[in-house]
């Protein structure tokens, strides 16, 4: 039999945990965010009318689909939404906006929308497997099990029951009904169905395995997939039988963040911190939960207390613990993470942009914003937001004619910049160029996209410069 103390550390391996948080929490993810877009230019647009022509399925659908492969989850719903107005008896339609809601979490709506077109279409494995996922996260496990062997012969809905006989402790049925999934073609992702063959060979490979062992590896594996719901439930059955198994508090703990169960999942963590204080995984996904309360002062304890313990990869927590001072408004101390950011981690010019408005704007350090621009700009001179950055220096540092060549340059690599023509507005505006100005304000509004706060800057001065005249 193992030893209590290797039930408690150790057993399932983070690397997949940490690999997801650092998709979820990375600096430069974005983030849907639509909001009523300015009145600008609406003068220009008095007395016009617009005959629109009428707009196909197929086109919605085809709109949709674009939309989503450029992650604009909330617009390619609407299209998908006036596909279904046009030809509501096509399953089609309401199985791409299920599966759009999901990438929304609104499960509710897409389990709605994948009963739909199970109704249909009933012998459509697909459209039945994506309707047992949906009751799946709603924890209507029975259910789902139901709908999913209905359809014995689908790869995909084997995968998914095999998950429900793990979850449910029925190992052989899983494994039988993963070793036939196996001999499906193009059903199920290869990596996908990996992570939970990958359990239970671990787990047979060990003489003496103890349930809780498959049922942490199990849990581990519903992480890798996203079934939070299955994850968190698995694991708290697990705390149940042995509640000082640090690794699934971990777990759980994370599975309720993905979730944003936020109180629960601080609880997770400090139960996990009772068992090891010193574990910095703990201690990051711990800080994490309060960055995402805007309990920020726990949190830079915590990312703190991370990285003193050796939490890799640092990046990750020097994000965060930059945000927290950036939020609690110690700028001296948000700009000095930044900065070491960039040391340690040189893949991306997006990192580069806060470190720059940080001290330019806000700590009103001239020097140290041309020194981090320029670094930018030798580490990144085919980038167009590096030459953008160091424009944006000039020009605050009224060094009109470098501006405009790093502008030109900038404009050069990427005409459709939005940030590079809104520096541009502004230096046309420092040379006193408001006819210029005006008309690279309308541009950065019209190529910025809908989450961009330039969008939202540039309709504030195209309309100020308008008031002005």
């Amino acid at each position: 039999m193992k030893s209590k103390n290797a039930i408690q550390f150790g057993i399932v391996s983070l690397a997949s945990l940490l690999s997801l948080a650092a998709v979820f929490f990375t600096y430069s993810a974005a983030k849907e965010n639509f909001q009523a877009e300015s009145n600008l230019f609406k003068s220009n647009l008095t007395g016009i009318e617009e005959i629109a022509a009428p707009v196909s399925y197929e086109t919605r659908i085809a709109k949709g689909d674009q939309l989503v492969l450029n992650e604009y989850y909330t617009l390619a719903a609407s299209e998908y939404a006036l596909a279904i107005q046009l030809l509501e008896e096509n399953p089609e339609g309401h199985s791409k906006l299920g599966e759009t809601y999901l990438k929304l979490d609104e499960d509710l709506k897409a389990q709605e929308q994948f009963k739909r077109a199970r109704e249909l279409d009933p012998q459509n494995s697909h459209y039945a497997t994506n309707y047992a996922i949906s009751l799946i996260h709603s924890r209507n496990y029975e259910a789902a099990s139901n709908i999913l062997n209905e359809h014995p012969e689908s790869g995909e809905a084997l995968f998914y029951s095999a998950l429900l006989d793990g979850f449910n402790g029925a190992h052989e049925d899983a494994q039988k009904k993963l070793s036939k999934t196996n001999e499906n073609e193009n059903t199920v992702d290869s990596s996908t169905f990996q992570s939970v063959q990958n359990a239970y060979i671990n787990y047979n490979s060990q003489q003496d395995g103890q349930e809780i062992y498959i049922e942490a590896l199990l849990t581990n594996a519903f992480i890798d997939l996203e079934e939070f719901e299955l994850a968190e439930d698995l694991a708290r059955k697990t705390l149940e039988k042995e509640e000082s198994y640090r690794d699934v508090w971990i777990m759980l703990g994370y599975a309720l963040l993905k979730t944003k169960n936020f109180q629960e999942s601080e609880d997770a963590f400090k139960a996990a911190k009772n068992l090891d204080s010193i574990n910095p995984n703990t201690h990051y996904f711990l800080g994490s939960t309060h960055f995402e309360q805007n309990e920020f002062q726990d949190a830079v304890n915590s990312f703190e207390l991370a990285l003193l313990n050796g939490f890799e990869p640092q990046t990750e927590a020097y994000r965060l613990l930059a945000e927290s001072y950036l939020e609690l408004e110690q700028y001296e101390a948000a700009l000095e993470a930044y900065e070491y950011l960039i040391k340690i981690d040189q893949t991306s010019i997006d990192l580069f942009v806060k470190p720059v408005w940080l001290s330019l704007d806000i700590l009103k350090d001239l020097d140290r914003a041309l020194s981090i621009a320029e670094e930018s700009a030798s580490l990144f001179p085919n980038e167009s937001m590096s030459h953008n950055l160091l424009a944006w220096v000039h020009i605050q540092r009224d060094e009109l004619p470098q501006a405009q060549n790093e502008i030109d340059k900038a404009l050069t690599m990427d005409p459709k910049l939005p940030e590079a023509h809104f520096n541009k507005a502004m230096l046309e505006e420092k040379k006193g160029n408001t006819l210029d100005a005006h008309d690279s304000y309308k541009t950065a509004y019209e190529l910025a996209g809908p989450d961009n706060s330039i969008k939202d800057l540039a309709a504030q001065k195209f309309n100020e410069l308008s008031l002005s005249e």
